[in-house]
């Protein structure tokens, strides 16, 4: 028989405890105006948000 593999569930973060987090420090004031309270967000989506307002991962910079 097949196993069906199921994806693992993503750890979601709420905007509190994004913000007071050690691994996004530097990264607070940008936080905390940027994240809706309303929502919980991934790790994922979270470093997706920084390298796409700090222009990392551009060519030339």
């Amino acid at each position: 028989m097949a196993e069906t593999k199921k994806e693992p569930e993503k750890i979601l973060f709420s905007k509190e405890q994004i913000v007071s987090s050690m691994r996004y420090k530097k990264y607070r004031d940008f936080l905390a105006g940027n994240l809706d309270k309303h929502k919980n967000y991934s790790t994922e989506e979270i470093d997706k948000m920084i390298d796409s307002f700090y222009g990392k991962g551009k060519s030339g910079k």
